[in-house]
């Protein structure tokens, strides 16, 4: 469980630390150039998620959490493949259902994404290079770990708790909660990373 903790947290702080790097920049380029600070930070959004993620990849590279066995990127069958993806289509829709009736939730994240979603690396960084790190960190790290030292029932919903908090944005706690539940499901059956990563994305 420390070990979990210890990981969510250490990318967090990456983040944070980033961000205020990439924040501080953009204040200075804004100055020296005469940018719009916002527009800046806004550009900058992108690269500072991908050396978020660059760094943390490094770190569980270096310290042998990077999942590496065959059997962690095993593409399984195909019938069982287009299972999972009917399984995690309907999930989503489900989610988003429920979702429907948190509006009241805050959003604190819905202008960054947007902003995120108005350029290339942007689009790619949140829909393709975000979802296969998560699934690396959190169902081929943290769930591995925790079904290691845990009865499947009670790593798989620790393992969802975490992604779902590791979210802050409040809207999109209980959604991930959700989501991370058929995800770490899906790590323990198969023990591979490829469906989750495919409903991910």
């Amino acid at each position: 469980m420390r070990q979990s903790i210890k990981l969510v947290l250490l990318y967090l702080i990456i983040q944070l630390l980033v961000g205020a790097v990439v924040a501080g920049i953009s204040v200075i380029i804004s100055s020296l150039w005469k940018v719009n600070p916002a527009d800046c930070q806004s550009a900058l959004l992108a690269p500072s998620l991908l050396i978020s993620i660059g760094l943390m990849c490094l770190y569980m590279y270096e310290t042998g959490y990077l999942p590496n066995e065959k059997k962690d990127w095993s593409f399984t069958s195909l019938g069982y493949l287009l299972l999972i993806l009917l399984m995690g289509i309907s999930t989503i829709v489900l989610v988003d259902w429920i979702s429907s009736f948190l509006q009241m939730i805050p959003d604190w994240m819905n202008q960054t994404f947007a902003t995120m979603q108005t350029g290339v690396l942007g689009i790619i960084s949140i829909a393709i290079i975000g979802p296969v790190f998560e699934e690396i960190l959190f169902r081929g790290t943290i769930t591995r770990l925790l079904l290691d030292h845990y009865d499947p029932g009670k790593a798989i919903l620790i393992s969802a708790l975490f992604f779902g908090i590791f979210h802050i944005n409040p809207a999109q706690i209980i959604p991930a909660f959700l989501i991370g539940l058929l995800f770490a499901w899906l790590y323990y059956l198969t023990r591979s990373l490829i469906p989750g990563i495919l409903i991910h994305v």
